[in-house]
């Protein structure tokens, strides 16, 4: 009719109240993210995706390193005979395996008939399994299948675990026999490193372990056995050839970066959402609903938390590829400020994609904490072939060298460097031992690495080739066995005694 407005068209009357009830949100989005900076930057020109080509299972035949592997850590169930094997291991480190088995007659004797019927029967059952280990370390393409999901199941790693603690003990059986012994000891430590080629972190976790228990033994042998001069020389050439072979910690990084930008895909969104939110809805539930609301509307989308990670991982990744040392330390710790959500935020409420800030600062020292151990697995190493080479030097010349650089070329190829710093290790002959009269004992020697608290604490530690909890603890090898007893403190205390 004229002079009438003409009516909008139904599909047109329900944009138009579409984008008037969409506006409020608009205006909520625009006054959230007003201010509101990304929690980190890329790093471009870093390489994030793993090295190695992504493997599936059915990828690994049966004569494969993987295959082999899987198979020696089918072990048998214990039965009455063998249970409660693993509880006996540490007493191998204090006292040596009898050559003849216990008698029942003898009090407070270190190894009981019945714990030394129990530890050769397991090696009887498990023969087989050890058997396939030791093939497993000779085969090539030593590798596990890639894993490619935060809750991917791994049924492998805890045979493997055992598999390794066998081999341990069937070195220490085998003492009478120094290349036997160094033998299976190398053997224990290749096989830890085929669960490190293509793993998650948790592998090189267990890699790590394994290197650290075989090391401590190298080192403890050959304080109370007699090794002849060429075992010992050709353990320390094998050894240093084995840490510059193991998987770089970067490559678990890569891994690490992998899996979790898979998580943010389509497919695996809704379960990773869940897990994210569990442990904050427990501590918090009114914070969880919170952040919630806000992550939606300053962009914790499922593309964002990928852009974010992305470049989380390119920083991460780019820092275990330099070598671990004090400034790489501060910068993993400091990458993404405080882990904890109850720090009153800590301006968690001014940044793009708070969630996965929030869940950055929770993985953030857990990554600075494996950087530590991947380094100390690596001053393991190199150290324990140092101090096997310089065992070999004494008993073939009568007395250690007067420096490292005597070792070379024929004992070692080069002088190890510490992981710590990059500097020779600390080593300290005859007067010039550092700790000799207080720590260390009445010892000829002894080399040291200053350790992850990148202090120099003269040799200071309680044990020897393994890593020391407390402060100011340097990792060291020395001879002979530690003093049970500390003995009394020099006159003017530790600096009034030369450190």
């Amino acid at each position: 009719m004229p002079g009438l407005p003409c009516p909008m068209p139904n599909r047109q009357r329900q944009r138009t109240s579409g984008l008037r009830n969409l506006a409020p949100v608009l205006v909520l989005v625009s006054m959230a993210t007003i201010g509101c900076q990304r929690w980190i930057d890329p790093l471009p020109g870093v390489r994030i995706e793993p090295t190695r080509a992504v493997r599936q299972e059915g990828d690994f035949g049966p004569d494969s390193a993987y295959q082999l592997l899987v198979g020696a850590g089918k072990l048998p169930s214990p039965d009455e005979a063998t249970a409660g094997w693993e509880r006996l291991l540490d007493r191998f480190q204090e006292n040596p395996w009898p050559a003849q088995a216990p008698q029942a007659v003898a009090d407070r004797q270190p190894w009981s008939p019945a714990d030394y019927a129990r530890i050769r029967a397991i090696l009887d059952v498990a023969a087989p399994n050890l058997a396939l280990a030791r093939q497993a370390v000779a085969a090539p393409d030593p590798q596990v299948p890639t894993v490619t999901s935060i809750d991917a199941r791994i049924p492998y790693v805890r045979g493997a675990r055992d598999v390794t603690r066998l081999l341990m003990a069937s070195a220490y059986t085998k003492e009478a026999d120094p290349a036997q012994v160094f033998a299976e000891l190398l053997t224990c430590i290749r096989f830890g490193n085929i669960l490190s080629r293509g793993g998650s972190v948790l592998n090189h976790m267990i890699d790590m372990r394994t290197s650290g228990m075989a090391v401590e033994a190298l080192w403890r042998i050959p304080t109370r056995t007699d090794v002849p001069a060429p075992v010992l020389r050709r353990t320390a050439q094998e050894l240093l050839r084995i840490a510059d072979g193991v998987e770089p910690y970067v490559e678990a990084m890569r891994g690490e970066a992998h899996t979790m930008l898979a998580a943010f895909s389509k497919a695996q969104w809704p379960k990773t959402r869940a897990t994210m939110g569990g442990r904050l809805r427990q501590q918090n539930y009114g914070a969880w609903l919170a952040l919630n609301c806000f992550s939606f509307l300053t962009g914790s989308t499922r593309a964002g938390m990928g852009r974010d990670f992305t470049h989380f991982y390119q920083h991460l990744v780019d820092l275990a590829a330099k070598p671990y040392h004090e400034d790489v330390a501060c910068q993993a710790r400091n990458l993404v400020g405080s882990a904890s959500f109850h720090e009153r935020g800590k301006g968690l409420w001014r940044k793009r994609n708070p969630e996965g800030l929030l869940l950055a600062r929770q993985l953030t020292p857990i990554h600075s904490r494996y950087f530590v151990m991947a380094a100390e697995r690596d001053a393991m190493l190199r150290g324990t072939a140092l101090y096997l080479a310089i065992l070999a030097y004494e008993k073939d010349t009568g007395a250690p060298p007067k420096a490292l650089a005597d070792l070379v070329p024929k004992y070692l190829p080069r002088v190890p460097l510490d992981p710590f710093d990059g500097k020779p290790f600390r080593y300290g002959v005859g007067e010039n031992a550092p700790y000799a009269s207080y720590l260390w004992g009445d010892v000829a020697w002894g080399i040291y690495s200053i350790g992850s608290d990148f202090s120099d604490s003269g040799g200071q530690a309680s044990r020897a080739a393994s890593v020391s909890t407390g402060r100011n603890q340097d990792i060291v090898w020395i001879p002979k066995p530690f003093p049970k007893v500390p003995p009394p403190m020099p006159e003017g205390g530790l600096l009034g005694g030369g450190l």
